[in-house]
């Protein structure tokens, strides 16, 4: 019994490297044997990996051309074919800008002469010159700087079926400017369903943010809806307008068209002025002061005087200053500016001989249509030709981009669904092979940017403005000339069979690109059976884990009892030899 207890333990004990080689090798085979569902499995599982790095491929080639399918459609908010446009300067002095200007795509292709420029002067007055800048000035009072004592509206009122008051108030709402000092015009219309609007616009008939009809928090400047309820609208910055009740009363106004206006003085910053206060103080408060819009003045200290500029060029953003401290500076005297050193002025200048007249000098966006006008700071007394010049350019690198990216789609899918013969006389497939609904896509995008229309008045197909499908169903801008004069002398005909062929290649995509496409369907199909497969071999090693430890044990207690009768064989073996030799030696 001793001896059995004995084997028990070192066989539950043994590994497969204790075992003698022979019954490594039969474990080893057994094992190899029952591998074989585990072998495939992992041949699958390794198809399926591929199979998916296919498919994701697949959906990000889709999702390129499906994008730029799209951009090439004009009602795509991100639309790529808009006619291009570069700008450049000639006529000017050597060494001079006088002018730089930014076009966009709906500038008109033109030369443009621009002579006779006054560029646009802030106003600056001075104080005169104190004994210290930084010693107290022993001066107190409250000034007013950038606007009046209190604020004032002097209205023009032109209907008062529509608008029967307009009034200042002492509501500025949180986180805005009142208004600044200008002549402001309230522009109304009825919109295409019928509803009456409003919106607010300065000199320049540029619109100014208000309050979104009662809100205190949003603000717009594009048209609102006239509120017809009888309460006072607050516009939150500096004004209060009382329109009418009864909206079949109202009149449509612009700006030029008899709309009803007011002039608006803003109220200045109050500035506290205190005996301790140095010039260098009063500067500092000055510039920490709340200004109305377009009002603001910048303080500065040079030479022991104050110096005050408009922050704003222009002869609408004049300084206004009031306050007896002012006076005893020497900046006032009386009402009037005292050392006045440069006078407000609008910039002045001709386009092709029409006179313009703007406040500023900069992003100057409603002289030419479509272009961003800036006046050099060397532009005084000058001239300069502005030429805008039409550039296909981005409008081909556009198509290219969708031509590349078709082009490559239908090489992925023709790789893929190869059968190819190996040099076994086997067979290998590719991922998509068989996939009849891919076939189908690459057949139909064929023949979609190949189709014909016969109802179009000029451009029947995209082979009519040059590009083709060639032999080998390689997409190409094959006749850049024609291109080129198409996009140049019959634009609105490529917006319109760019727009017909795109918008049909970006359908037939819409079924095979998104979160519930056909080929996300594929993804997690993929997915899951990966899943399932790799739960059978988790499963199948375990089995397979737990079959070889049984045949561990199994082989350990054979060669455990073979040793044992190795042993007992040794030693009867020993016993009769030395049973023999006792025998003999009598």
């Amino acid at each position: 019994m001793a001896t059995t207890t004995a084997t028990t333990a070192t066989t539950s004990s043994t590994g497969i490297t204790s075992l003698d080689s022979t019954y490594q090798s039969l474990i080893e085979y057994q094992i190899k044997m029952e591998s074989a569902p585990l072998t495939k499995l992992e041949t699958q599982q390794t198809a399926l990996q591929k199979q998916r790095e296919v498919y994701n491929e697949l959906k990000t080639k889709l999702d390129l051309l499906r994008s730029t399918s799209k951009a090439l459609i004009s009602t795509d908010a991100f639309y790529t074919l808009k006619p291009g446009r570069t700008v450049s300067v000639s006529n000017i002095e050597t060494g001079s800008t006088v002018i730089s200007a930014a076009s966009s795509s709906f500038a008109v292709a033109s030369s443009y002469d621009i002579a006779n420029i006054q560029l646009a002067l802030a106003d600056r007055v001075r104080s005169d010159q104190q004994e210290y800048s930084d010693q107290a000035l022993s001066k107190s009072g409250t000034i007013y700087i950038g606007g009046t004592q209190n604020r004032s509206a002097v209205a023009n009122l032109q209907s008062m079926d529509t608008i029967s008051k307009i009034e200042t108030s002492e509501t500025i709402a949180a986180g805005q400017k009142e208004l600044g000092n200008d002549n402001y015009f309230i522009e109304t219309q009825q919109s295409a369903t019928g509803v009456w609007q409003f919106r607010l616009v300065d000199s320049e008939g540029t619109a100014a943010r208000i309050a979104n009809g009662t809100s205190s928090t949003n603000f717009t400047n594009a048209w609102q809806n006239i509120p017809t309820d009888g309460n006072t609208y607050s516009t939150g910055r500096g004004i209060n307008i009382d329109f009418g009740t009864d909206s079949s009363k109202f009149v449509a106004n612009t700006k030029l068209g008899g709309a009803t206006s007011f002039n608006y003085q803003a109220k200045g910053a109050d500035i506290l002025i205190t005996e301790s206060m140095s010039l260098n103080d009063i500067a500092f408060a000055i510039n920490s002061g709340t200004f109305a819009s377009g009002n603001e003045v910048i303080a500065t200290v040079v030479n022991k005087q104050l110096l005050l500029s408009s922050k704003l060029t222009g002869e609408s953003h004049k300084i206004q200053a009031s306050g007896s401290v002012l006076e005893d500076l020497g900046v006032l005297s009386g009402s009037s500016f005292k050392n006045v050193m440069q006078s407000a002025r609008n910039s002045t200048f001709t386009v092709n001989g029409l006179p313009i007249v703007r406040s500023q000098n900069s992003a100057l966006t409603d002289v030419i249509s479509g272009v961003t006008l800036n006046l050099a700071s060397d532009a005084d007394g000058k001239s300069a030709t502005l030429n805008i010049n039409s550039d296909n350019t981005a409008q081909k690198t556009a198509i290219n981009s969708f031509i590349t990216n078709f082009n490559s789609l239908q090489s992925f899918i023709n790789t893929n669904l190869a059968i190819t013969k190996n040099a076994d006389n086997s067979y290998s497939r590719g991922s998509l092979s068989g996939d009849q609904s891919i076939v189908s896509l690459r057949n139909s995008l064929f023949n979609l940017v190949g189709s014909y229309d016969s109802t179009a008045t000029v451009f029947k197909s995209l082979q009519s403005i040059g590009i083709t499908v060639d032999s080998k169903l390689t997409m190409a801008i094959t006749d850049s000339s024609k291109l080129d004069d198409a996009l140049k002398n019959n634009y609105s005909e490529v917006i319109s069979v760019m727009d017909r062929v795109m918008s049909s290649v970006t359908s037939k995509l819409d079924r095979y690109t998104g979160t519930k496409s056909y080929v996300d369907q594929l993804i997690k199909s993929n997915a899951t059976q990966t899943i399932n497969i790799g739960n059978s071999i988790v499963s199948i090693n375990k089995r397979l884990d737990a079959r070889e430890q049984s045949l561990i044990l199994y082989y350990a207690d054979i060669q455990a009892q073979m040793d044992m009768l190795t042993n007992t064989q040794n030693t009867n073996s020993a016993w009769i030899t030395s049973l023999y030799s006792s025998l003999y030696s009598r």
